[in-house]
């Protein structure tokens, strides 16, 4: 079966659909798919578990809309599929700024599990993020 990705909005005023933002390159792109209840991101270098791609011809403000506008956008339920598995780095990094009970949990399921991609959501994001600081 195939599934076509939905086009939520411009990311940047000007680009293509299709390009996350972050960067000037549309080397950074993100696909929403909706099958019925199921929904699914692939954030590719933009979103990852606990944290977020670097940007390095973009600005922060580009990565803050990307991230708190766009895919803060979808619903919470939308499982999230990041282009690398580096919840375990991220969740060491968020455990030495927070010690919230989402970041303490985050760092045992990564220990726990050397993959995780596909196993977390838009929604566990939201409050991961929020637990040490960023809205």
């Amino acid at each position: 079966m195939f599934i076509q990705p939905i086009p939520m909005y411009p990311a940047n005023p000007g680009d293509h659909w299709d390009h996350a933002g972050g960067n000037e390159e549309i080397d950074s792109i993100c696909f929403f798919f909706q099958d019925g209840d199921q929904k699914a991101v692939f954030t590719g270098d933009t979103l990852f578990t606990g944290g977020c791609g670097r940007f390095f011809e973009g600005t922060a403000e580009e990565m803050h809309v990307a991230l708190n506008k766009h895919l803060a956008s979808l619903p919470d339920d939308t499982v999230v599929f990041p282009g690398h598995e580096y919840t375990r780095s991220n969740a060491k990094f968020a455990i030495s700024v927070s010690q919230s009970e989402p970041v303490q949990q985050l760092l045992s399921f990564s220990e726990a599990n050397p993959v995780t991609v596909g196993k977390y959501t838009i929604g566990h994001e939201k409050v991961a993020q929020k637990s040490y600081g960023v809205d």
